[in-house]
């Protein structure tokens, strides 16, 4: 749903937006919006609220009615009061106890205290947000720390340039004089497709995007910088990578949340004895905060900025021309919404349906594909199979013992590719010189291997990977 757009220079006057977007909310709060069951024909009445809202640290500050992060008790979530630096900038040591949390009650009391002296009260300013108005938004907790901006392009940005910037070269941690070593690491990296982001030489980290941050983080720095990196650096590396690989997960459970929190507690700890007191940002600091955004909100991918941002660059595309920009973005957004709505007047199914669904979520339609349905998964075979033809005793022993029945007996189809929930996989010997692999997988305790084979048995509609 797009609520609203700006086109401009500048900064933007929140309240232009908020004002509309508050009656808005407060009206489908209070009388709701009516719509009939698809199914049972019955007309239900629904109450809609806003209860979370995803931005980054500047825009943060403007929508809660908060001072800027580098001021004084610039935290969102609780009361540090930072400390100035060097009489230049304001940093966030880390504490034992932690300072206390934000309340909306705490809040509010607050902004009710600086509007009647005119003065900022623990940060909050005598202009109070719009969003107080919203039913059922908690000023504080309805922001969740975005990790798109905090971890990728805050903490791991800030990280990277502490290692390559030559501004650095007398430093303990500096390594930007091995990036040669480096770059040869790099390019023996063989991603699957799943990783959205190719490696890139640090000398070129100016132009990396938030999702190559995020893959050089979680995938790629720990193996290449193993013993070169220092080790207390590195030490200190793998308690960040962790604690975000722990907090990403599709399922994460409350003992993963606790883990992720000690892990992050001691990286910043740490962050100020290994790299100094003058490093202690914002960024570095909301880091904590992050296992309290899981608690309410879920895994950090679910409320950060990389989903919206996606989609900025799709409204990018719906205009081609400098003049009326924001005009042509909202006709072709509209031509857009309302092929959505003909394709339910459609067949299902039909070739010209999947077309135009393919052409509309901007994917490439997937030909040859065969569907198998088995233990809740959802499977899809690529390519045009072939029959197999077993020429290895091993494996025809293997494949007999385990379907109970002849090789001969099966007739067994033999793919190329496969998709298993939406992850990509494909035989090794299909696989070309290339940048990414997909035949490479892990199974069993510690055990990896390649993807030899990948069957299908019709009588049993049973999928099978073959794995050496």
């Amino acid at each position: 749903m797009l609520a609203g757009i700006r086109f401009g220079c500048g900064k933007t006057n929140m309240q232009v937006y908020l004002k509309a977007f508050s009656d808005e909310c407060e009206a489908l709060a209070e009388d709701g919006l009516d719509w009939q069951s698809p199914t049972t024909h019955e007309n239900i009445n629904s109450k809609v609220y806003a209860v979370t809202c995803a931005c980054d640290s500047v825009a943060r500050c403007q929508l809660q009615g908060l001072v800027q992060f580098n001021g004084y008790f610039g935290c969102n979530w609780c009361l540090h009061p930072t400390q100035r630096f060097e009489g230049v900038k304001h940093v966030y040591p880390s504490s034992d106890p932690p300072y206390q949390l934000r309340t909306h009650e705490h809040f509010v009391e607050k902004a009710i205290l600086a509007r009647r002296t005119g003065q900022n009260q623990c940060g909050v300013k005598p202009y109070p947000s719009l969003l107080l108005l919203l039913p059922k938004f908690d000023i504080v907790r309805g922001f969740p720390v975005d990790y798109m901006h905090a971890v990728c392009e805050g903490v791991v940005d800030k990280l990277v340039s502490l290692w390559f910037d030559s501004s650095y070269n007398q430093d303990p941690w500096y390594i930007g004089r091995r990036i040669r070593e480096i770059d040869e690491r790099i390019v023996g990296i063989v991603p699957p497709s799943e990783v959205t982001r190719l490696p890139a030489s640090p000398s070129k980290r100016a132009y990396w995007k938030a999702s190559e941050f995020r893959c050089w983080l979680l995938f790629y720095c720990l193996p290449i910088f193993n013993g070169i990196l220092p080790t207390p650096y590195l030490k200190h590396l793998v308690l960040l990578i962790q604690s975000i690989w722990l907090l990403t997960q599709t399922k994460i459970s409350a003992p993963d949340i606790e883990k992720a929190n000690s892990l992050l507690t001691t990286f910043v700890r740490r962050m100020e004895q290994l790299y100094g007191a003058e490093h202690m940002s914002f960024n570095n600091h909301i880091l904590l905060h992050l296992p309290n955004t899981v608690r309410n909100w879920g895994p950090l991918w679910a409320s950060s900025c990389f989903l919206f941002e996606g989609y900025n660059r799709k409204l990018k595309s719906l205009f081609h021309g400098t003049r009326g920009v924001a005009h042509q973005i909202v006709n072709n957004f509209v031509i857009v919404q309302g092929l959505t709505k003909k394709l339910n007047m459609m067949g299902e199914g039909t070739p010209l349906m999947e077309f135009m669904k393919a052409m509309l979520r901007g994917y490439p339609l997937l030909r040859s594909v065969t569907k198998v349905e088995e233990n809740d998964e959802d499977i899809l075979l690529q390519g045009k199979g072939n029959l197999f033809y077993c020429h290895d005793h091993e494996t025809e022993r293997c494949l007999s013992n385990y379907f109970e029945a002849p090789l001969c007996d099966l007739r067994i189809v033999e793919y190329e590719k496969v998709l298993v929930d939406g992850v990509r996989y494909e035989k090794a010997k299909c696989t070309t010189k290339s940048k990414r692999s997909d035949s490479v997988v892990a199974y069993g305790p510690n055990q990896i291997g390649k993807i030899m084979n990948i069957l299908f048995v019709r009588q049993d509609v049973t999928f099978v990977m073959l794995v050496s």
